[in-house]
């Protein structure tokens, strides 16, 4: 009995010495076994990322290159959008002009449509014989005001059919009706001894201005016809109102 527990003292005495001689050494051992793992683990993970981040670098590179692909293709598109643009803007100017153009041509169809119309009216007149006994008439009076200045612009048709006598030599005046800052009142333009000069065969188109202060305004025009320069009656007269014929 002595012998067994002298022996079993023994063996648990030398036991501990071994803990206690290889206590350090087992730390250092798990020490560096830890250290291994740390390091096996940061490299998973390291790799790990590097993989992750080399896919998403490619997938940044796939998606610039569809952007860049994308841009190529909207700036090809706003260029032909821009060509369009100018070609559009260049038949348009075309247009326009051809419309100027038109315009001109419409404007110059109507005034001799205008010509034409006045000419047929006059050659009807003269076919029916239906003048005054003087043998003498104003046809398309038409009178307006400059723009810029007060003077009175005026056309008229005069005729003249006597028989067998078609021409007419005398002078001519305007009786009107005027109004200013004083009333209204009646004057002659020009006076009776500057009558104007008028001598013409079957008919004559007549046009002039009529030059008034810029007071004055117009209600009405009596044209005047001498056949001679002693007349003191006119042959012919006949009234119109401004902006009416």
């Amino acid at each position: 009995m002595n012998f067994k527990k002298k022996l079993s003292n023994l063996i648990f005495q030398e036991n501990a010495v071994v803990k206690k001689v290889f206590k350090w050494q087992f730390f250092a051992f798990f020490f560096i076994i830890f250290l291994v793992f740390v390091f096996y683990l940061a490299n998973f993970f390291y790799t790990f990322g590097e993989k992750n981040h080399n896919f998403n670098r490619k997938n940044y590179e796939k998606s610039i290159s569809n952007l860049k692909e994308k841009l190529a293709n909207e700036i090809l598109i706003n260029e032909n959008l821009n060509n369009q643009i100018i070609e559009l803007q260049h038949r348009n100017r075309v247009l326009d002009s051809l419309n100027k153009e038109m315009l001109v041509d419409l404007k110059s169809n109507k005034n001799e449509k205008i010509n034409l119309l006045e000419t047929v009216d006059f050659y009807e007149s003269l076919m029916k014989n239906d003048f005054k006994k003087s043998g003498l008439n104003v046809l398309k009076f038409k009178a307006y005001k400059h723009k810029n200045t007060n003077d009175v612009i005026y056309t008229m048709l005069v005729t003249c059919i006597k028989g067998k006598t078609f021409t007419f030599d005398g002078f001519y005046n305007f009786n009107m009706e005027v109004f200013d800052g004083s009333g209204t009142k009646n004057i002659i333009y020009p006076r009776y001894d500057e009558k104007i000069k008028l001598g013409f065969k079957y008919f004559s188109r007549v046009e002039g201005k009529i030059k008034l202060s810029k007071d004055v305004n117009i209600n009405n025009i009596t044209v005047q016809l001498f056949e001679d320069f002693t007349d003191i009656k006119p042959r012919y007269s006949s009234s119109f109102r401004i902006g009416k014929n």
